[in-house]
């Protein structure tokens, strides 16, 4: 009997980096190509405002102070620097508050645009072959963290910037004119940069807001080497050691690569209403539509019961204590909710002083309790719902529902 060998096994990093070469925007599906041009809009605008924020503008200091040949745009700068660091203060900016494009586990655009826009002007590339590139560097993001599953997430990882090492580094080989061969050795270095945890969870720091930046930056640096003949190592994505078995608990394959270039997972990448984790955002809708549609206000208020899927029933999102700071209460359901009552909307200012220190807002945080419901589990992920009722003082009872949150397919944003 022969001994099988690493030959005889598919490499799906393989699969994957083939499925990049081969696409072209001219061939791409129309429906593709008009998503991929609204995500590219939406990140830059959010990371323009994200530039404004300490954690960017501390970034920004980094990536200038470097004495590379500084050819490369910084969003919200008139400052150059070079591809790597600007991909990595761009990352940072497009992941600053938390208004960034978003799937069901990871939030794509804040690694694959700053990584692709930052080697496109370096090498002056065209319109279609960013657009394909971008195309590709969303498929390979969305899909890694589909196989990598809730399991990725409950181990403590953050797959903006665990998964989105894989889309980066694709998008940027797409960009460069990689070949299938190139490419895979691109996937295979981008696994030994795979980084972010998320222990910024529970004190509110700023260790979430790199990880779209690092993604970006490790995604380039892949790229970078495999273009010169780095050898990444083979089965990055799927071997014994590899990014699915040590990240997670083997993966779905399936998910990594089931009708690839057929299927594009993508086209459900969700633009976001609010700047606030996706996980409030079911609760937000409802908590709008009890303050605007209904007019209820926080002075009519004896309590609010919201029920979410388990999968959001986190400490950081259910609890009612008053969030110390804007990253703490973007994540806190309670005040997210709590603000869309009382403010009849959720933007940037909700998320600033003096609005955390509101003692109004704290009294109604106070109102409103979070637990999960089995039964919004059936359709999970797929379906992401949320259910309020308020109880009024006059005895009066409101009960509303969603199946998932506004800015996702159901009820997308258009141009």
């Amino acid at each position: 009997a022969q001994t099988a060998t690493i030959d005889d096994v598919p490499d799906y990093g393989f699969e994957v980096a083939a499925f990049a070469v081969r696409q072209s925007c001219e061939h791409l599906p129309r429906a593709v190509v008009d998503k991929i041009v609204i995500l590219l809009i939406d990140t830059i605008g959010v990371a323009l405002a994200g530039s404004k924020e300490d954690h960017a503008r501390q970034a920004r200091a980094v990536a200038l102070a470097t004495e590379a040949r500084a050819n490369v745009t910084i969003f919200g700068s008139a400052a150059k620097t070079s591809a790597l660091e600007a991909a990595f203060a761009n990352g940072v900016a497009a992941h600053s508050i938390d208004f960034d494009d978003t799937h069901k586990f990871v939030h794509p655009g804040c690694a694959v645009v700053p990584a692709v826009l930052a080697l496109g002007e370096l090498r002056d590339v065209d319109g279609p072959t960013l657009l394909a590139a971008l195309t590709v560097g969303y498929e390979t993001s969305i899909r890694v963290a589909f196989a990598a599953g809730v399991e990725h997430r409950y181990r403590g990882y953050h797959p903006t910037g665990t998964c989105n090492v894989f889309g980066a580094a694709v998008g940027a080989a797409r960009v460069l004119g990689l070949d299938a061969e190139r490419t895979a050795a691109a996937i295979g270095a981008a696994s030994s940069m795979a980084s972010g945890l998320t222990q910024y969870r529970f004190d509110g720091a700023a260790n979430k807001h790199l990880h779209g930046g690092l993604a970006a930056r490790s995604g380039v640096l892949a790229a970078l080497l495999a273009e010169q003949g780095f050898r990444g190592t083979r089965h990055a994505l799927d071997g014994e050691q590899g990014y699915l078995n040590i990240y997670s608990d083997g993966g779905d394959l399936n998910a990594l690569i089931g009708e690839l270039g057929q299927r594009f997972d993508l086209l459900d990448t969700e633009i976001k209403p609010y700047p606030s984790c996706r996980q409030s955002h079911g609760s937000v809708d409802l908590a709008l539509d009890l303050a605007v549609a209904h007019n209820v206000t926080s002075d009519d208020i004896e309590s609010v019961a919201i029920e979410i899927y388990t999968y959001a029933d986190k400490p950081w999102h259910t609890t009612n204590a008053i969030p110390a700071s804007p990253l703490e209460a973007m994540l806190c359901i309670p005040y997210c909710a709590a603000s869309a009552i009382l403010n009849k909307r959720l933007g940037l200012s909700e998320f600033r002083e003096p609005a955390l220190a509101d003692p109004q807002l704290h009294k109604l945080i106070g109102q409103i309790t979070v637990t999960a419901n089995p039964e919004l589990d059936k359709n999970w992920p797929r379906e992401r719902g949320a259910r309020l009722t308020c109880r009024t003082k006059g005895g009066q009872e409101i009960f509303l529902s969603t199946i998932n949150p506004k800015g996702g397919r159901e009820d997308p944003f258009t141009h």
